[in-house]
């Protein structure tokens, strides 16, 4: 249990390790080997450590403070959570806010060492570490001593994934790879980020929650393939099916070793923001390494035909368990006064669990009534969680993982009656989804130059919101992948058909409320002129919005119209899969304004 006394006494632990070693700093990522965003039991680092339970941070130890930097999502939360640690909170790109390799170079003597854990900690990073410091930099995991009861690692079995759900067979994937290792003139890629593999060789795993994906790297060659797992993680019939396709299996720790490597193989690709400093301090040595972008990111960033027609699917199931759910909690709301938010985000799981081919949640779901949805990724926790009262909002950002595809959508609900100013803020948000929405631009844009589209109505008000707008969805696979996003900060990827996005602009009112409208969005073709090609956006997600919340005089016509388009295509769609009831609720939710 992350009490602060467990916090305070963990930190003093480290140190005394540290004093003996003569290091100054540590450095805690909360990343796994495979520099994931979700990761096992066993890589929850940066948790043990601080407390902090966001999924994105670094913690900074030395000798005398300690330091985390989070970015705007987790502001809040942290700064909850952080209390009575000792652990001072830096807002990543913050005005005045120092980056943390600096921070480490200002508060150690030049002859103090920087413990790292190369394992979890890519080439990239380490390499702004080491330019920013002339302290001697040690590859050590101090938490292995500091952690006694440790988790292990996960032994799930992965599984595979049918054609008929990803369109794709893994040899023409590999074969695709390959094809781009002879024009980089590279031997082979080295493919470490988990979601990658998982696409890869259309398998899928349970390793981490949320994340259906299974724990392995893997080398794809010119001439032969090799696969790095647990023994326990492949049953007899993927092994031989597998190894009938011309695929190596290794052990998992091999890729850290040289042994395995034939003499035909001369040079290594591999991407350095998402390779770890260890597996790159292997090879580097021996080879020769070229860098780039990882070859299967870019590939499975753009889905094919048979994985949108599959995500469509998906969506349908998705409406239709929070159609179920929504009126489920409109009932709740009229008999009873005392359900909290995780009752809310039990019901949610449940409504989902109903339907054909659910393999499980695919994020943590953020249930924050009143103030708490004000924290962009607040925790609901069953000991913590707020009693839903009838009145305000709630913000409600979940979603599903189905063999068909991965879903992401956040709702903001009256739940009784709503201030004007709620309601006001409320349709500007909308009013930047629909604008994002109706987006018609020529190839090679990248998301930073349609950011603003998703935003212009709340600048117009001098408002913001701090996080991005648009992330990359994997199908059935991470909630979260790139290499493509839509947000204020630079991206050199261009968006590109058949990627699929979100689009979730947002307000929030520290204390009060917050509010979040989130569809999935597909990139799509979208004709020619003598200006060349242009592309546009198909809205995949089926789910009323609160017509309640909404100033309609705030709303253009063609604002209007797209609302009630969009509403008659979620009734038209999932009408035929619910019961008499809901279909009756859902025409209410639906009607035209």
């Amino acid at each position: 249990m992350n009490t602060t006394n467990n916090i305070v006494a963990r930190i003093d632990q480290l140190r005394t390790i540290m004093r003996a070693r003569n290091i100054g700093a540590v450095l805690i990522n909360g990343a796994d080997p495979h520099l994931s965003e979700y990761v096992s039991e066993r890589y929850e680092t940066r948790a043990f450590i601080s407390g902090f339970t966001g999924s994105a941070g670094l913690v900074v130890v030395t000798l005398e403070q300690a330091g985390l930097w989070t970015d705007s999502r987790y502001f809040i939360q942290a700064e909850q959570q952080l209390q009575g640690t000792g652990i001072e909170l830096f807002k990543m790109r913050m005005p005045g806010t120092p980056d943390p390799e600096s921070w480490v170079a200002e508060q150690i003597n030049s002859d103090q060492k920087i413990a790292i854990d190369g394992k979890c900690l890519s080439l990239n990073a380490y390499r702004k570490l080491q330019e920013a410091t002339s302290s001697e930099i040690i590859d050590a995991d101090l938490l292995e001593e500091v952690w006694i009861d440790r988790p292990s690692m996960p032994q799930q079995k992965a599984f595979e994934l049918s054609i008929e759900y990803c369109g794709e067979s893994r040899k023409s994937k590999i074969e695709r790879i390959q094809k781009t290792l002879i024009e980089k003139n590279a031997s082979c890629q080295i493919i470490s980020a988990l979601d990658e593999i998982a696409w890869t060789f259309n398998l899928r795993g349970t390793d981490i929650q949320f994340n259906p994906v299974w724990i392995a790297y893997a080398v794809v060659g010119q001439q032969a393939t090799y696969l790095f797992c647990e023994d326990a993680k492949l049953d007899d019939q993927l092994k031989t099916e597998l190894t009938e396709e011309g695929i190596t299996i290794l052990p998992y720790e091999q890729i850290y070793t040289t042994d395995w490597i034939p003499e035909e193989i001369k040079s290594f690709y591999i991407d350095p923001d998402r390779t770890n400093y260890s597996v790159y301090r292997t090879i580097q040595s021996d080879y020769t390494v070229i860098e780039g972008i990882s070859q299967p990111c870019l590939f499975k960033a753009q889905k094919n035909e048979v994985e949108i027609s599959n995500f469509h699917k998906a969506m349908a199931k998705d409406g239709a368990a929070l159609v179920n759910f929504m009126y489920w909690l409109q009932k709740q709301m009229q008999q009873d006064d005392s359900i909290s938010e995780y009752d809310v985000r039990l019901q949610l799981q449940k409504f989902r669990a109903e339907q054909d081919n659910y393999q499980g949640e695919s994020f943590y779901p953020i249930v924050g009534y009143a103030g708490n949805g004000a924290i962009v990724h607040y925790h609901v926790e069953e000991s913590s969680a707020a009693t839903i009262q009838n009145k305000g909002l709630l913000l409600i950002d979940s979603g599903g993982q189905y063999l068909q595809g991965t879903t992401d959508i956040t709702r903001t609900f009256a739940v009784g009656p709503v201030s004007d100013e709620e309601k006001h803020h409320f349709t500007l948000v909308l009013k930047g989804m629909i604008s994002l929405t109706q987006a018609q631009f020529p190839e090679n844009t990248k998301g930073y130059h349609i950011d603003i589209l998703a935003r212009q109505a709340l600048w117009q008000n001098q408002l913001n919101y701090g996080h991005g707008t648009g992330h990359g969805i994997g199908h059935f696979l991470n909630v979260h992948e790139g290499p493509m996003s839509i947000r204020q900060e630079f991206n050199e990827h261009t968006l590109k058909p058949g990627m699929v996005m979100s689009n979730e602009p947002g307000f929030y009112k520290e204390g009060a409320y917050g509010i979040r409208i989130e569809n999935v969005i597909a990139c799509k073709e979208n004709g020619s002129s003598d200006y060349g090609n242009f592309l546009a956006f198909d809205t995949l997600t089926l789910c009323p919005i609160d017509l309640t919340c909404i100033q309609q005089e705030l709303l253009s016509k063609s604002e209007i119209q797209w609302l009630n388009e969009y509403h008659k295509k979620v009734y038209d769609t999932l009408n035929p899969l619910l019961e008499q009831e809901q279909k009756e609720f859902l025409s209410e939710l639906t009607k035209a304004i």
